[in-house]
């Protein structure tokens, strides 16, 4: 009698090309830059949807290792978000922009540790998530 293999077929997970990868890093921090030095709601929001696309994608992926930089720089933006429905204001206090910026390199390797298929569907759940809260979504 032959011995039976164990082996499973894992799911297959498109890698995202160097080119991706640094697109959407520097798009990260391009939007980080212009909330932290010119807070608008535009920048508000285009950060945000980075963020949850990050998060989407680490949890999709089942990988945990950014959850708390993930989670601080959430916190520091439900700050900046409450304060400016209070405010009528959007502005970030140093110990916010201290926080978004030191979670900015841990951030950087979760995207770089992203499969193209997961930050597809990643997206396109953020994309639907922003528009049922009514927030401007561009492309």
């Amino acid at each position: 009698m032959k011995k039976r293999s164990r082996y499973q077929m894992r799911a297959v997970g498109v890698p995202m090309m160097p080119f991706n990868k640094r697109h959407v890093e520097l798009t990260y921090y391009a939007d980080l830059v212009s909330f932290i030095s010119a807070p608008t709601d535009t920048a508000y929001n285009r950060l945000m949807r980075t963020l949850e696309l990050v998060a989407f994608a680490m949890e999709a992926q089942n990988i945990p290792d950014y959850r708390v930089h993930l989670r601080s720089t959430k916190l520091a933006m439900s700050a900046v978000f409450d304060r400016s429905q209070h405010t009528g204001r959007v502005t970030v206090l140093d110990l916010e922009a201290m926080t978004l910026r030191a979670a900015a390199a841990a951030i950087e390797q979760a995207i770089s540790r992203m499969r193209l298929d997961t930050f597809n569907e990643a997206h396109f759940i953020t994309k639907l998530a922003m528009q049922a809260q009514g927030a401007p979504v561009e492309a």
